[in-house]
């Protein structure tokens, strides 16, 4: 098992919870300048708005004025941010986002994270505005990507193309995952109180479709998905062999997770067959990449990964730290593979009990070698050798700041070693130190995506 050396860790967080309570990532982001960056800013303080409620960043046990207008002033910019979004990339478009790619498609998708989490809120008067104002978004962009990207189940690069390479439909069946995230809430018992409030004809109004419409193309991605499926490498060969980009990956995964569960929820015994097809694929791709025989190093993982007799290898000299957090982030937030909810599928309970912990695990060693590795003076870097773990290029983007704010703050609980402060008082104070300097990093970065430096923390 790779592990960062304990005491180095330690010692590595300690000194990073100084200099990030000093102001570590105060490179304020006034304004997005691309599409690109406007999404990772949002889906960014989408996390790290949660994440300020008063059972984790914002407990008495780290720091309770957090939950306060601290947390209410993230919700003000998230949303200030959705009409700025609207006013540069929708108002006068005819479809579409404005200069939209597929990638940014499927992160558009990722904000009915932020409108499922109005209730957390609602104590700073903004259920209302978080519940609502996101909604035609979410909605028009599973529109479009359902009747204009998509066709037979491919996603394409671009409307009315028909052009498609294994990134579009990496990212188009990650975007897709939005819709089918919609029908199975709006199915299953824990959407009784909000999706499942509407009748079949409401959202068929909203979304221009029935669930027959939706299932259809599930049923058609999952064919493309079984006849490009390489069992001899054990991964997928659309097109460019059984090499994936590390990112691309994370949102084929993701995409999984929609796909599955829309067949399992609403298919025939046929689909419920297929669904699970398509989840034993994406367990096998996670854990070639992640498991003890994988390509995690303590720096982290290669930007690129090469599939041969169902193992992965590193296909890149290069630790891109965006992919790196990227794909936590497809692992662990939202509607990922590892959420588990009544009335759905439930394969990781059913198919492959352990794999839960296996990742947890696996995403803790992450997380424990971007304290000591990923950051310098308590900023985060752009990319590190992979064989050596030496820092490459120190100038992180915005998008590389917005994706260690995600990647940290849906992935720190998916393991043991990084505690909540609720049981912090029965963990040994190295699992506080570690927590606490996870937190700070978030708050650091986190701080500058919020645009605001009068933040102490």
């Amino acid at each position: 098992m790779r592990t960062a050396p304990r005491n180095l860790f330690v010692s590595a967080a300690l000194t990073l919870s100084a200099v990030t309570t000093a102001g570590a990532g105060e490179q304020a982001v006034d304004s997005p300048e691309t599409l690109a960056e406007h999404l990772a800013v949002m889906n960014a303080l989408t996390v790290k708005g949660r994440t300020m409620r008063d059972s984790e960043m914002g407990h008495p046990a780290y720091d309770d004025t957090l939950s306060g207008s601290p947390m209410g002033a993230v919700g003000e910019r998230w949303l200030a941010l959705l009409e700025a979004l609207d006013a540069s990339y929708r108002e006068g478009a005819e479809e579409g986002l404005r200069g939209a790619e597929p990638r940014h498609y499927a992160d558009a998708t990722y904000l009915y994270h932020m409108h499922h989490s109005a209730g957390r809120f609602e104590e700073h008067g903004l259920f209302d505005p978080i519940t609502h104002a996101p909604s035609a978004l979410l909605v028009d962009n599973g529109r479009f990507v359902m009747e204009s990207l998509q066709e037979g189940g491919r996603f394409h690069t671009d409307a009315g193309q028909g052009t498609w390479t294994p990134q579009s439909m990496a990212y188009g069946l990650d975007a897709f995952h939005g819709v089918a995230y919609a029908w199975v809430r709006w199915k299953k018992p824990g959407g009784a109180d909000d999706m499942g409030l509407l009748s079949a004809e409401q959202m068929r109004e909203w979304f221009g479709h029935e669930v027959p419409e939706a299932l259809m193309v599930a049923r058609d991605a999952a064919q493309v998905l079984d006849e490009a499926w390489d069992t001899g490498a054990g991964t997928y060969d659309l097109g460019d062999g059984p090499v994936w980009e590390l990112d691309a990956l994370g949102s084929l995964i993701r995409g999984h997770k929609g796909l599955y569960e829309l067949l399992y929820v609403f298919g025939d015994e046929e689909d419920q067959r297929q669904a699970e097809r398509l989840f034993e694929r994406a367990a096998r791709l996670v854990e070639a990449v992640l498991g003890e025989d994988g390509v995690a190093k303590p720096w982290g993982l290669p930007a690129r990964v090469r599939f041969e007799d169902g193992h992965a290898l590193a296909d890149s000299d290069r630790v891109d730290v965006q992919a790196q957090w990227r794909w936590v982030h497809h692992l662990t937030g939202g509607f990922a593979l590892l959420r588990e909810n009544e009335g759905t599928s439930r394969f990781l309970e059913r198919r492959r009990p352990g794999l839960s912990e296996e990742i947890g695990a696996a995403i803790d060693r992450l997380i424990e070698g971007a304290l000591v590795h990923q950051l310098i003076d308590g900023r985060v870097v752009a990319s590190l050798d992979y064989t050596s773990g030496e820092v490459r290029d120190r100038d992180a983007s915005v998008e590389t700041r917005a994706a260690l704010v995600m990647g940290l703050g849906n992935g720190y609980a998916a393991g043991e070693s990084f505690p909540g402060p609720g049981d912090w008082e029965e963990a040994d104070a190295q699992a506080e130190e570690r927590t606490r300097a996870v937190y700070d990093v978030i708050l650091g970065h986190g701080r500058g995506l919020s645009g605001s430096m009068t933040e102490t923390r």
